[in-house]
């Protein structure tokens, strides 16, 4: 199924900061049984920087062959990892003062695990409305954003909202950043259009 979702692109330029953000209407991603996939292209240059799947119990954050997600790092390495939840005003760069680290692949936000007669909720995302902090390649250019989560519900899915960039290469950018107001530049004349596919798997 494929789904056009107007959005409007915000730029604001301060210093060295150049915050991109894009809001979208909100993306209930919920699964029952069915695999679900959400792209997310943060500076619309036609690659994906991070791909949401649900599985039905599960959702999980995918880098691609550009990009990699914020999170623990499991051992041994190269495995599964879990996604960090950052609150707003975090910052987002090439290194952190906490446990996280840049990883590559799957990064697990949010998960029901049934065993027996018992539920477990697991992961770092349970009842958080947070951002996921994804760093991605532009060439040889690194650059920094966030995706707007939430998870409100104690089930294996999540709301994606909104997401930004910093513009200026290796410039980390504050979780929940947007442009000032004052500071704002319309970027065209009305809504930018993000082509926001949600894929089943053929069967």
């Amino acid at each position: 199924m494929k789904a056009i979702l107007a959005g409007m692109t915000l730029l604001t330029s301060t210093g060295r900061s150049a915050i991109v953000f894009t809001d979208i209407p909100d993306i209930g991603f919920y699964s029952v049984g069915n695999l679900l996939t959400q792209p997310i292209d943060l500076n619309f240059d036609g690659v994906d920087d991070v791909v949401f799947r649900n599985y039905g119990q599960e959702m999980a954050a995918f880098s691609t062959s550009t990009s990699a997600i914020a999170g623990i790092s499991t051992i041994p390495p190269d495995q599964n990892h879990s996604a960090a939840p950052f609150e707003s005003g975090s910052i987002i760069g090439s290194s952190f003062t906490s446990l996280y680290t840049w990883n590559e692949g799957y990064s697990g936000l949010i998960g029901v695990r049934l065993i027996g007669m018992d539920t477990s909720i697991l992961g770092l995302w349970i009842n958080e409305g947070a951002y996921l902090g994804v760093e991605f390649k532009v060439g040889e250019a690194t650059h920094y954003g966030w995706v707007q989560v939430d998870t409100p519900f104690l089930a294996g899915g999540g709301i994606i909202k909104a997401f930004a960039y910093e513009g200026e290469a290796g410039v980390p950018i504050v979780a929940g950043a947007i442009p000032e107001p004052s500071g704002v530049m319309l970027i065209g004349t009305g809504s930018i259009f993000l082509l926001a596919r949600r894929k089943r798997p053929t069967r």
